[in-house]
Formats: C-alpha cells, structure tokens, sequence
C-alpha cells in the first residue's frame, strides 16, 4: 500500500530546470572531492540526488515532492508508471 504523499504540481517541461540544478550539485561535489572538501561533497551530493529525483517526478508525473522528510520520496517514486523500452516489452520493478 503506498502512502499519500504531499506533492506540487509542475509543468512537465520544466524539469530540465531540476535536471541542470542536479548536474550543477554534482560539478560542486567533484570539484570539492577534487579538494578533499568532504562535508562539501557530501551536502552537493545529496542534493545532486534530491533535484534528479525531481527531474525523474516532474518528467514522469508532473509533480514534485514537497513534503518535509525526503526519505518519503520512495513513496511517490513508487507511483511512477512501469516505462515501455523500444525493445517494445514492458520493465517490471523487482518483485517484492
């Protein structure tokens, strides 16, 4: 059973904007990797992962999440329709 979640509704095109905010985070967290900047890597990594996850959200569901605990994000990943590959079978998320 999946558990509600507090979402924002997002216009689809716009998840390049989070797509370019993810990439962004990620040269900060090499570049501070590159520096031995540690706690800098990790805060840039983090937020790397929050923004692609958005991006994924926005693209596929045209909403974000925006509740305050972002390991409840799982929660709204899980919503995603299952993707048709050009292969044209259909990806199943792995059995429970």
């Amino acid at each position: 059973m999946t558990k509600k979640v507090k979402t924002r509704e997002v216009e689809k095109g716009l998840y390049d904007n989070y797509l370019k905010k993810a990439r962004e985070f990620m040269n900060a967290a090499e570049s501070s990797l590159r520096q031995r900047d540690f706690n800098s890597t990790a805060a840039s990594a983090i937020h790397a992962g929050i923004s692609y996850v958005d991006a994924l959200c926005v693209f596929s569901l045209k909403k974000r999440f925006a509740g305050e605990k972002h390991e409840n994000v799982v929660n709204l990943v899980k919503t995603i329709p299952v993707l048709t590959v050009d292969l044209g079978y259909e990806t199943r998320p792995p059995a429970d």
